[in-house]
């Protein structure tokens, strides 16, 4: 196809030579001609000429349909580069010209498994708007300066970085680093300036400087929403949960097993969402403190609550997870059906009583919730279908099978997440 093309052009440039011969000659005889002759050769003349402009717009139309045929998507060019695990400059510069521009229509996202690149490659993928480089394991002052103005950008194949490299970094929206299993001062003191999401799930301990360096807010200036993920942590001191929650919108702390009542008073600061998932008990004055999350509090890995922790846990405005409880009591199902958006997917069966409570989630101050989730259960009885009904929003996930009285009854719910072959019978219900 490509061949095909350039011969179409190099004929067409042929055609023109000759006919640009045709009219420097009709021009030598058109000064040594009679008037007639003259009028005669000026058609002549003005014909050959028309011929000549369009020869010339046909072979300039012929350039882009050329590189139309010869060039790949970014698509085909992602998956050669990732099936041969090296990119050239040319293939780095045209996905980042053609996914930079407004009229592209495609995944912005990129995503490349090369273990290194060139000055010249990061500079242009520096113009994509999410790029993640999960194996890339080197990094030059160069490559980082030309990556900095990415938006989105994972680097966690990266074992190593330098503090310039750090500070330059600084300047992203959204970073992660989860390959890096240390950090020094300087490089915290950087990287707590990253605007959006900061992410370094790599690290198993930090020194209270370094906590300190993260969580500084001052040069943030409202940039933006905050979030810092460190979920490899497994240990803090009281003085590092205070500058980690010291204005962070939202915290993942996975990894903690365990918390202080000092560490949970610093905690409940987070403004936006707290994920302590590998906390596997808490104390009832612990609960009582971090109710006070404004909008997310996930505690998935705890098995078992008082009845005491519910009724602290209902106080939570926003969205609570506890995912990891098998059962509850009827006391601790009225306590905790106050929170808008409660996710209990870890119980296997609810008694119809229990259905009956839970059917009366609250709804939250902004008029929404009734969110209710339960996707650990397999079955339900026709009562308990009925009882959930009231409910604004439901998920059961794990449910395989439904009745027709079961799906009337779900079909009330406005939202309602099942496998597809339970969630066709519902819509069958459904009001058009």
């Amino acid at each position: 196809m490509h061949r095909e093309r350039l011969n179409a052009s190099q004929f067409g440039l042929a055609s023109l030579s000759c006919k640009c011969g045709g009219v420097f000659s009709l021009h030598r005889i058109y000064q040594n001609s009679t008037p007639c002759t003259q009028i005669q050769l000026m058609g002549k003349y003005l014909f050959s000429l028309a011929i000549v402009l369009g020869l010339l717009v046909t072979a300039f139309a012929l350039i882009p349909m050329a590189i139309h045929f010869t060039e790949k998507t970014p698509e085909e060019i992602i998956k050669e580069v990732n099936a041969k695990g090296t990119m050239t400059d040319r293939q780095a510069d045209i996905l980042s010209k053609v996914m930079s521009s407004p009229e592209y229509r495609g995944d912005r996202s990129l995503r490349l498994g090369l273990t290194s690149i060139t000055d010249a490659q990061a500079e242009s993928l520096g113009r994509v708007e999410s790029v993640d480089l999960h194996r890339l394991n080197s990094l030059t002052y160069a490559q980082a300066e030309g990556l900095s103005n990415v938006k989105f950008l994972k680097l966690n194949g990266l074992s190593v970085l330098s503090n310039s490299q750090a500070k330059i970094l600084s300047q992203l929206g959204v970073l992660d680093l989860d390959g890096l299993a240390s950090i020094t001062e300087e490089q915290a003191k950087s990287l707590g300036k990253v605007r959006n999401r900061l992410s370094l799930d790599g690290l198993t301990q930090l020194t209270d400087t370094q906590a300190k360096g993260l969580g500084r807010i001052s040069d943030r200036n409202n940039l933006g929403y905050k979030s810092m993920s460190l979920n490899g942590l497994t240990s803090m001191t009281n003085q590092q949960a205070a500058s980690l929650s010291n204005n962070t919108d939202d915290l993942r702390l996975n990894g903690l097993t365990a918390v202080t009542d000092e560490q949970a008073q610093s905690l409940s600061r987070v403004k936006g969402a707290l994920e302590l998932n590998g906390l596997n008990s808490i104390t009832d004055g612990q609960a009582d403190r971090l109710v006070q999350v404004q909008n997310v509090l996930e505690l998935n890995g705890l098995k078992s609550i008082t009845d005491e922790q519910a009724q602290s846990l209902s106080r939570v405005k926003g969205r609570l997870e506890l995912n990891g409880l098998t059962s509850i009591t009827d006391e601790q199902a009225e306590s905790l059906i106050k929170v808008p958006f409660l996710y209990l997917n870890g119980l296997t069966s609810i008694t119809d009583k229990q259905a009956k409570i839970l059917g009366n989630v609250a709804t939250s101050a902004d008029g929404g919730g009734c969110c209710l989730g339960l996707d650990g259960l397999t079955s339900i009885t026709d009562k308990q279908a009925e009882s959930l009904s009231t409910l604004g929003e439901l998920s059961l996930q794990s449910l395989t099978s439904i009745t027709d009285a079961q799906a009337k009854s779900l079909a009330q719910i406005e939202w309602v997440y099942c496998l597809s072959e339970v969630q066709s019978l519902i819509d069958e219900y459904k009001k058009p």
